[in-house]
């Protein structure tokens, strides 16, 4: 009966061992995923706050292509009225 008991309190202490060895390499993956995570989250922002000034700054450069091509249609159109006018002028010259 003695032999049963000291059996049966030894692999109690076997399971309570791989129990105490189980929880405490759990502990460890979670304190290594909780440290990842906190990483990823800073990356993250980092990247937004980047993401965003990089917007702000296309958004700049696109009102300035905008402005660029209204000034450009503008001039080409100041153009082409000063080449009528160059042209017409020059036939009331030759006539």
């Amino acid at each position: 009966m003695q032999q049963l008991r000291f059996v049966r309190e030894e692999q109690e202490k076997r399971v309570h061992g791989a129990v105490v060895r189980a929880s405490e390499e759990f502990e460890k993956i979670k304190i290594a995923l909780d440290e990842k995570l906190a990483e990823a989250g800073k990356r993250l922002a980092k990247l937004e706050a980047e993401n965003s000034q990089l917007m702000k700054a296309l958004a700049g450069k696109d009102m300035v292509i905008e402005d660029l091509s209204k000034y450009r249609t503008q001039l080409e159109a100041d153009f082409n009225a000063l080449m009528l006018r160059v042209d017409s002028t020059e036939k009331e010259k030759a006539s």
